[in-house]
């Protein structure tokens, strides 16, 4: 149940007071509460929250659910921590078989109420919440993140805040490498959507190029001068340079960093 009596919504920005909700999964009838996860509650270990405010019976949430558990694992290590916010259960999966469903391994919490949700939103899910580690909103917006458009402004919001957290936290001690890294997308095998992240050791001009097997050039999905920093990413959504979906099979994505260059594969699925 909600702890405080608010009228909502949060706009960015704002100072986000504490709430609680009932955990369903993977626990059930736990309470979880946003202020643990406040730097002083939690011995400064920095944490970025994420919020994914979903109807179990609407098909669009059923859809993204896997991809926001990539999402998860693609960023966890870094401080951020995910937490489903759901409802509609009784007329399509209950908590727990939606959690089993979907793989999902973040907590989820029973908002049949709708409590959490007029926090943020008066409009439909799926809607997607950000909230730094001092819990101020800094992202709130209503969509999906199988749309590559959406997913792009959400990632680089996220990768905006894990890049604060870098530098704060004392749990997770991350530090620019010496070099520039090109990392393994996620997920991998995908369809349609995967993420490729890189790092950079120093400001430097970046080219991120598809290929097919044969050598030929399929889509240019970064060609700009960027600063140094983590995580740095990218999402390819399965389309070629004319915005037409390309076949399934495995691609090449190679990536130029000044004088640094490295490939790597990675599979469609059709």
């Amino acid at each position: 149940m909600l702890s405080i009596m608010f009228s909502g919504p949060y706009e960015v920005g704002a100072l986000v007071e504490d709430f609680s909700g009932e955990e369903c999964f993977p626990e059930n009838g736990d309470e979880w509460s946003l202020y643990d996860y406040l730097n002083e509650n939690n011995e400064g270990n920095y944490q970025i929250i994420w919020l994914v405010l979903f109807d179990a019976d609407n098909f669009t949430s059923r859809t993204e659910a896997p991809l926001t558990e990539s999402l998860y694992n693609l960023y966890k290590d870094q401080g951020l921590t995910v937490v489903g916010v759901g409802a509609s259960w009784e007329r399509s999966y209950s908590c727990r078989a939606w959690g089993e469903e979907f793989g999902i391994t973040y907590p989820i919490l029973d908002d049949s109420q709708l409590d959490i949700r007029s926090l943020f939103t008066e409009g439909n899910p799926p809607h997607h919440v950000l909230i730094s580690h001092d819990m101020r909103l800094i992202y709130s917006q209503s969509g999906t993140v199988l749309d590559a458009d959406f997913l792009i402004d959400f990632q680089d919001e996220l990768t905006i805040a894990l890049d604060e957290l870098a530098m704060l936290s004392t749990r997770y001690n991350i530090t620019i490498p010496k070099s520039p890294q090109l990392n393994q997308c996620y997920p991998n095998p995908f369809n349609p959507i995967t993420t490729i992240s890189y790092n950079l050791s120093k400001d430097a001009h970046v080219s991120l190029m598809i290929y097919d097997l044969k050598g030929r050039q399929i889509k240019q999905l970064v060609y700009t001068r960027q600063e140094r920093g983590l995580n740095r990413s990218v999402v390819w959504n399965g389309l070629d340079s004319q915005n037409k979906p390309v076949s399934g099979g495995i691609y090449l994505y190679r990536i130029q960093i000044g004088d640094y260059f490295n490939t790597q594969k990675m599979v469609l699925l059709k």
